[in-house]
């Protein structure tokens, strides 16, 4: 069951209340004429990530659910319609989750890719929700969770839309497809459905687990597909092969969503890629640090996010402040033993990592392997 075996459709859903429609399959030329436009380039105005202005329109909300080192996000209009984008892993509960919130109806899912963290809920989900339409990058996988979510599509009814480029409108929102390359050679990650979220002036932007590969056909093929944008969903869960830095340089999100699972196997978020975010000086949320992330968006380009942490607090939970810290802290750190902790202490204040050069028994090579470490800083200053 493929979408790449379907017709081109242009589709409009007529319910009672609520309407989505598809409203159109771009080239890949973004010159060429075409029903629909990419939206703009032009920065929406935004006051903060954590006020916004006087508004009376209702809001579009956006809630990253909590699945440990997985992904799921749930886009709310303010007309009632639904989309879930991804299901998390199998055992993260997303049903359980989105009855939680009240959730009564879901008009569409899009899988990324059918990795396990991507798509592991996604069966339940399917056989509750029994929703109109599903969309995924067409390429099949060999496993369990893939052939499950197959099953769980079939008996739902769903019907399958092909991975274009096309923009999805539910009520005043609306949603663009950023199309997956559709070449097996490229592996997964490098095949994800990603989209483009608009409502007014606010922008989201997500490009599921994209890495270089992906990234570099995008730019080659679809280069209006990365305007400014006022938010941003984190590729690939920050890793360093995640989001490339000449594609950030290009939509400068103000806030950055990373979904991961605390002390996770792979490390996630790698040093490198919050290098990339605090030099756009870009607000980081993180589920493994922040649970279940919300937010309100307002078509006049202002959002609300929740939990509200300021940015040294997100700096204080994520290192281990030589300045600052107790011994017991401070052995966290590599290369650091009790001894070595004391000697730290007594040799407060440090204006950076290096300046640790001053304690006995931290030489060189060891304040370089505390820098690589990632845990440590001086001054709410992260190390890099």
């Amino acid at each position: 069951m493929s979408p790449f075996g379907m017709p081109r459709v242009l589709v409009l859903i007529a319910f009672l209340t609520t309407s989505i429609a598809f409203v159109g399959c771009q080239s890949s030329d973004p010159d060429a004429e075409s029903d629909t436009s990419a939206p703009s380039a032009e920065a929406p105005s935004t006051e903060s990530d954590t006020a916004r202005a006087d508004s009376t329109a209702a809001p579009l909300r956006i809630t990253m659910l909590d699945v440990g080192q997985g992904e799921s996000i749930l886009l709310e209009s303010p007309g009632g319609q639904t989309i879930l984008y991804d299901g998390g892993t199998n055992s993260a509960d997303v049903l359980g989750q989105l009855r939680a919130l009240d959730i009564e109806t879901i008009d569409l899912v899009v899988a990324s890719h059918p990795d396990e963290d991507h798509i592991g809920g996604l069966d339940e989900v399917i056989a509750a929700y029994a929703p109109r339409f599903v969309l995924d990058n067409g390429l099949a996988h060999s496993t369990q969770t893939y052939e499950r979510y197959l099953d769980a599509i079939e008996e739902a009814g769903s019907q399958l839309i092909p991975p274009e480029r096309q923009t999805i409108e539910f009520g005043p929102v609306a949603l663009e497809v950023v199309p997956p390359p559709g070449d097996e050679s490229f592996g997964q990650n490098d095949n994800s459905v990603g989209f483009l979220l608009r409502y007014g002036d606010f922008l989201m932007s997500s490009y599921g687990d994209a890495e270089r590969d992906q990234f570099e056909w995008l730019l080659d093929t679809h280069p209006d597909l990365f305007p400014d944008v006022d938010v941003h969903k984190s590729s690939h869960h920050a890793s360093r092969n995640g989001d490339v830095a000449s594609v950030l340089e290009k939509i400068r999100p103000e806030v950055v969503l990373a979904s991961l699972g605390s002390d996770n196997r792979y490390g996630h978020p790698h040093d490198e890629a919050l290098l990339r975010y605090d030099r756009l000086d870009a607000t980081v949320y993180r589920t493994d640090r922040h649970g279940t992330i919300r937010l309100r968006a307002y078509p006049d380009g202002t959002y609300e996010v929740e939990p509200a942490m300021s940015v040294a607090a997100i700096i204080e939970a994520r290192c281990v402040n030589v300045n600052s810290a107790a011994s017991d802290e401070l052995v966290r750190i590599t290369n650091v033993g009790p001894a070595t902790a004391e000697g730290i202490i007594a040799a407060r204040p440090f204006s950076s990592l290096d300046d640790l050069a001053r304690v006995d028994g931290l030489a060189t090579a060891s304040i370089e392997a505390i820098k690589t470490q990632g845990l440590a800083c001086a001054e709410g200053s992260i190390a890099n």
